[in-house]
């Protein structure tokens, strides 16, 4: 598919037009997040966010639901990309990002042809949720309104987890440094409207994070 197929697709995309179905069921119960070496809670505290902000964005409780599902796929495609890559400790090389990169279409081509809807939005997130607001971002660098808005949502919800979780490829972050990133890249790397629906339900997503605790 050429790169404006790619984007006619996620432009048109009708969210409202999604249902759960048995196939979404069976590949859901799967422990993705293990196999691409995402804790459990990580996935799950991922969840928990988006389906916040898409309450806060206005989203109806249908397209919230699909925020949580569809969100939990949004690294999929970190399944074919190498341990010594995604654990590498060191910054990684320009050759080495752009391996990196690719799990976005990765994940994206995995999910395209499915017939459940749900997953459908799933691969949307993958192939979109490193989009940046300013059009910096990729995999074929769609701005603003452009990137859908469950990969615009699932984009604070992963850097802010990112951050605030220990990881062997990135320093700790306090709660409180991680939103003053989140604001500062306002416009840039997010959306802003979600950016500050973030911060307003703070309570909310600080109780997530102390719920859904990685397990030692």
């Amino acid at each position: 598919m050429t790169i404006h197929g790619m984007k006619a697709l996620l432009l048109e995309h009708d969210l409202n037009d999604v249902l759960l179905n048995e196939d979404f069921e069976k590949l859901l119960s799967t422990d993705i997040g293990a196999e691409n070496h995402e804790t459990r809670e990580h996935t799950l505290r991922i969840a928990h966010y988006c389906k916040v902000l898409a309450k806060a964005v206005g989203l109806n409780e249908k397209l919230q639901d699909l925020a949580f599902y569809a969100s939990q796929f949004h690294d999929l495609g970190k399944l074919d990309i190498a341990d010594e890559l995604l654990l590498k400790p060191e910054k990684l090389s320009d050759d080495e990002f752009e391996i990196i990169k690719t799990h976005s279409r990765i994940g994206y081509d995995r999910l395209k042809y499915t017939q459940s809807g749900y997953l459908k939005a799933a691969a949307i997130i993958c192939y979109s949720h490193h989009e940046k607001f300013d059009g910096s971002g990729y995999p074929i660098g769609l701005s603003g309104e452009a990137i859908p808005v469950l990969g615009r949502i699932v984009a604070v919800a992963d850097v802010f987890d990112a951050l605030t979780q220990e990881r062997p490829y990135n320093e700790l972050w306090s709660t409180e440094d991680a939103c003053q990133l989140l604001i500062g890249e306002k416009g840039k790397h997010f959306d802003p409207l979600l950016v500050d629906l973030f911060i307003e339900n703070l309570d909310e997503i600080k109780a997530i994070k102390s719920k859904y605790k990685d397990v030692e």
